[in-house]
């Protein structure tokens, strides 16, 4: 029986802003890995840095605007021959400023039917799922 070595875990966050019925996604660089695909921004958590302050962090770094995380949605795991990424989708509450692609090639705001019609990486994708086939978490941000 061989030793595997234990898979390098790399921690990702993602937001999930809704603000008046539409969710905020931006499109990957076209240069970039799965590039021109659409995604809920987000990025790499730092060490020792909580998913709420990875999420505020790269948000204001990718889209110059301030977010609150106000819900865990979702975690999702993706195998590579050398590492794991887990991916925490956190429900987000827009608190300042107007979204400008500053790390990405562009940012629109859709709503929850129009989600189906972009291409997203398979993590992203079962969040679309998720939220398409049940979207009362994110109606509860309108109510708080």
């Amino acid at each position: 029986m061989e030793n595997q070595k234990p898979r390098h875990i790399v921690k990702v966050c993602a937001a999930v802003i809704y603000s008046n019925g539409r969710i905020l996604v931006t499109r990957r660089p076209p240069d970039k890995f799965m590039g021109n695909y659409w995604e809920f921004p987000g990025g790499k958590c730092e060490p020792g840095e909580s998913p709420n302050e990875c999420i505020i962090r790269e948000i204001r770094e990718e889209l110059a605007i301030e977010v609150k995380p106000v819900a865990h949605l979702l975690t999702t795991k993706t195998h590579h021959p050398n590492y794991e990424i887990e991916m925490e989708f956190l429900l987000c509450r827009l608190i300042a400023g107007t979204p400008k692609p500053v790390q990405c090639s562009e940012c629109r705001w859709v709503t929850l039917d129009q989600l189906d019609e972009l291409k997203f990486p398979p993590a992203d994708s079962e969040l679309v799922k998720l939220i398409t086939q049940n979207p009362s978490p994110l109606h509860s941000l309108t109510s708080a």
